[in-house]
């Protein structure tokens, strides 16, 4: 990397370095999750005039250090290339995009290229930042599992989790309302009847299957028209398991709680 090379970037978390410099987490598409050191951050007007939250999306100007063994990139300059006034405006925008940033920060750990990853999450934040609408719990459900799905930890939603068997009542067209699979994050996902029986001291929850195939189409891509309508036009109980199936699979794989959740506690319930 040369000096002042520009690479598509997003903030996904800053912390202090003395007294004036702080420290910019970014993902970018061709580098990966990357630590930058900003120079007089607080102080520079020009080089950081729209600021260095969580969430900005922009054009980093990235540059090596001159000592080969430092891992901590130069941050010259970050240009936004999108709206985020909305974000300081709206608890429930905030929120959301707290969110999305802490869970990608924690779940991303090096610094492979994932343009696909970074596509996602450009996309959910043009969502929850630039849509007139306020944004749903389903979006950050779809989310959710896209993040999942481009780190290779996804969880089975049609085959046992442990041996790979097809679990039928996952698959059936038009599944009764009473119908439930076994699931465990834990194990690998739904299960089949075999693998379904909780061993003791674990715990083995029984999701609706009807929340099953809506996780399955959160998926899929091109996402089918209207999915995301239909789910938040459900009933309440399957978009509460919805969030436990897809909160359940995220947190086998959480280094830590996560900070950003506490603030959905000053949202409306119907907002998580």
């Amino acid at each position: 990397m040369g000096a002042d090379e520009l690479h598509p970037a997003v903030i996904l978390r800053t912390r202090p370095l003395g007294e004036s410099d702080r420290v910019i987490v970014l993902l970018t598409p061709t580098l990966g999750k990357v630590d930058a050191a900003a120079r007089n951050a607080r102080a520079s007007k020009r080089r950081f005039a729209g600021g260095l939250a969580p969430g900005m999306r922009g054009r980093a100007a990235l540059a090596r250090p001159r000592r080969a063994q430092s891992d901590l990139l130069r941050l010259h300059g970050f240009e936004p290339t999108a709206p985020f006034d909305e974000v300081g405006r709206d608890l429930t925008r905030f929120a959301y995009v707290a969110y999305v940033c802490e869970l990608t920060d924690q779940l991303v750990t090096g610094q492979d290229p994932e343009p696909a990853l970074f596509a996602e999450l450009c996309a959910t934040l043009e969502i929850l930042v630039e849509r007139p609408n306020p944004p749903r719990p389903v979006d950050l459900r779809a989310f959710e599992l896209a993040l999942l799905r481009e780190l290779g930890i996804v969880p089975a939603l049609d085959r046992c989790g442990v041996c790979g068997e097809p679990v039928e009542e996952a698959r059936l067209e038009e599944p009764p309302p009473s119908a439930r699979v076994p699931f465990s994050a834990a194990r690998g996902g739904v299960l089949c009847d075999r693998h379904g029986v909780a061993p003791i001291g674990e715990v083995i929850t029984r999701i609706p299957v009807p929340v099953v195939q809506a996780a399955a189409r959160l998926l899929a891509r091109p996402e089918p028209a209207g999915l995301r309508d239909a789910v938040e036009a459900g009933a309440p109980e399957l978009r509460r398991a919805l969030r436990d199936l897809s909160l359940g699979a995220i947190r086998v794989h959480l280094r830590r709680p996560l900070r950003s959740l506490a603030l959905f506690g000053q949202l409306p319930l119907s907002a998580e």
